[in-house]
């Protein structure tokens, strides 16, 4: 009995020893296998040494002991025996429970987060969230860039960017093809509006906030086919095709300090019938109104050019009104503008390019300026129901092609400066007689051909040049006197003319082209002065006249060259008698100067 209770009481004491050892040592942190490290863990073993080794630290309270070996052996089970009391202990506080701690806890706990590491001072409220994309430029501004979310039919643009950044601009191509845009609200804090920034928003009916942009560029707005109206009040600088194939935009309102209207700017919006133009406006840009639906466009006092296309195929156009006198109005500058009735362009102008009113089908009069110095080619062609040309007075050519086609135009009054006229100029038109002025010395190739109502034409230039086809299929054509004298007659220039009968062309002609005559069936008489070259690739003028053609020439005997080219010719006529002949007139001789001093010679 003693010896049971002995032993008991060794082994609360050891237990109390070590609990004390380590009172503020760490629990063992778990290697992962759920056992008690070695360390901490306790021998009940007999020790060979005498020293129970219940803690490795030696330093502390928990001091190995010596152990008397005269006592029996202790019951290492820890068991009390059937004859030993029970033995009751308290349990330990939680400082010295000689439990292990559990070693598997999750890292989450044991890790902080790292907001309850930061100190107070270093903490920063979170960016809030935005649909855009900003893009800085360093300064303390930004751009728009993009939208986040696709789905937005409404975005309202921000004035700051969810770093502080002011919102100045809206990048290139930042909503570019977004058809599901409604409408965009834009701050005032934005100047300006990249290229193709809304590039065929097919679905964009309104832009709220433009009234501070001053810049819009290239293509800006291009192609948004819904977009009906914009307010650019400070926009200064517009670029290419800023609202090209805005089909229905309607009203815009324009700055009051723009200078330029650029490239295609308005070009394909058919639903713009009017447009206000300010007054500070210096120049209309290539096809700045192509295919457009202006009706009327009043053209500002400053505008000084009016660039190539600048209103080609406006169909609707029926008035132009200009306050001033622009310098220069372009190539094609309106052409095919199908409903404009008259044109008159203010004493100042300078240049009319090439084409500028080409098929403009409605056209009925044209005034041009005596100021008007270049003439481009075929200004008017194709213009069928013009009736009425005031020319400058000063005008010294008709450029080629310059009314060919104008079926309407049955006259007009040639200025006695001119001295030729250009190819093609009349083709076609409706002209029915023609005075050439004393000095037009030069008719272009076929410059009257297919003048179906031409029926007589006269000029008085002495060697005029008649250019090959010059009057070809001038069906209606019965006479051609050029009392001065014709210098040269070109290839099928009368050639087709079947009603010609007496063509004068006086004694001094030098050349006649191949088939200069051909087919005029109507022709009874011509004369061959001798003078006349032929050469050796010559075929004949006459062809397909009547066999009863009398050709005559003052030469004084055939050659085989006249005959081959003109078969039987009476030679040896003089003009005179030539004329004579056949009835024509002579050209008309001056009248001899008085003699000075004294009487006439008295005859006889």
């Amino acid at each position: 009995m003693k010896k049971s209770l002995f032993a008991g009481f060794v082994l609360l004491a050891a237990l109390f020893l070590a609990a004390c050892s380590e009172p503020h040592a760490k629990p063992p942190v778990s290697s992962g296998t759920g056992a008690v490290p070695r360390e901490t863990a306790i021998d009940t073993g007999t020790d060979t040494t005498g020293v129970l080794p219940f803690s490795a630290d030696t330093t502390g309270p928990a001091a190995t002991q010596p152990v008397d070996s005269s006592r029996p052996p202790e019951d290492t089970t820890g068991r009390p025996t059937e004859s030993d009391p029970p033995v009751t202990a308290e349990p330990p506080g939680p400082e010295t429970d000689p439990r292990p701690a559990d070693t598997t806890a999750p890292p989450e706990e044991t890790t902080a987060p790292p907001e309850e590491t930061t100190s107070p001072a270093e903490t920063t409220e979170p960016v809030p969230d935005s649909p855009f994309f900003f893009c800085s430029y360093g300064n303390g501004t930004c751009s728009v860039t993009g939208l986040k979310e696709k789905m937005l039919t409404r975005p309202v643009i921000p004035d700051t960017s969810p770093e502080g950044d002011t919102v100045v601009s809206i990048e290139a191509s930042a909503f570019a093809e977004q058809s599901l845009i409604r409408s965009v609200t834009i701050p005032e804090t934005v100047t300006q509006i990249g290229e193709f920034a809304f590039l065929r928003c097919t679905g964009l009916e309104s832009v709220i906030g433009t009234e501070g942009v001053v810049t819009l560029d290239t293509g800006a707005f291009m192609s948004c086919s819904a977009l009906p109206a914009i307010a650019l009040p400070q926009a200064t600088q517009l670029g290419s095709f800023v609202f090209s194939g805005c089909t229905a935009l309607s009203s815009v309102t324009l700055s009051d300090e723009l200078t330029v209207l650029p490239q295609g700017a308005f070009g394909d919006c058919k639903a713009l019938t009017g447009l206000s133009l300010p007054a500070s406006l210096t120049q209309i840009g290539n096809a700045a109104f192509q295919s457009s639906g202006l009706t009327s466009v009043t053209i500002p006092a400053g505008v000084k050019t009016i660039e190539t296309y600048a209103f080609r195929l406006c169909e609707a156009l029926q008035t132009v009104t200009f306050e001033g006198a622009p310098e220069t109005v372009g190539e094609f500058s309106f052409e095919s503008c199908t409903a404009l009735a008259a044109v008159e362009l203010p004493e100042g102008t300078l240049s009319l390019g090439r084409l500028a009113f080409l098929f403009c089908s409605s056209l009925q009069s044209v005034s041009l300026p005596d100021s008007l110095v270049q003439i481009g080619d075929g200004c008017f062609s194709y213009c069928a129901a013009l009736e009425t040309v005031r020319l400058p007075a000063a005008m010294t050519a008709i450029p080629d092609q310059m009314f060919a086609s104008c079926t309407a135009l049955r006259a007009i009054a040639l200025p006695d400066t001119l001295t030729q006229i250009g190819k093609f100029a009349f083709s076609s038109s409706g002209l029915e007689s023609v005075s050439l002025p004393a000095h037009c010395a030069a008719i272009g190739e076929s410059a009257f051909s297919s003048c179906l109502s031409l029926q007589s034409v006269s000029a008085g230039a002495a060697s005029a040049l008649i250019g090959d086809s010059a009057f070809s299929g001038c069906t209606a054509l019965t006479s051609a006197r050029f009392t001065g004298g014709a210098g040269a007659v070109g290839a099928y220039a009368f050639s087709g003319c079947t009603a010609l009968t007496d063509p004068v062309l006086g004694p001094d002609l030098l050349s006649i082209g191949d088939a200069a005559f051909s087919g005029c069936s109507a022709l009874t008489a011509f004369f061959l002065p001798k003078g006349l070259t032929i050469p050796s690739y010559y075929t004949l003028p006459f062809t397909g006249c009547s066999e009863s053609l009398l050709l005559c020439s003052d030469k004084d005997e055939e050659t085989p060259d006249w005959r081959a080219a003109f078969g039987t010719v009476q030679y040896g006529v003089s003009y005179g008698d030539f004329c004579a002949m056949t009835g024509q007139a002579l050209p008309a001789e001056p009248e001899p100067e008085p003699l000075s001093g004294g009487d006439p010679p008295q005859e006889g």
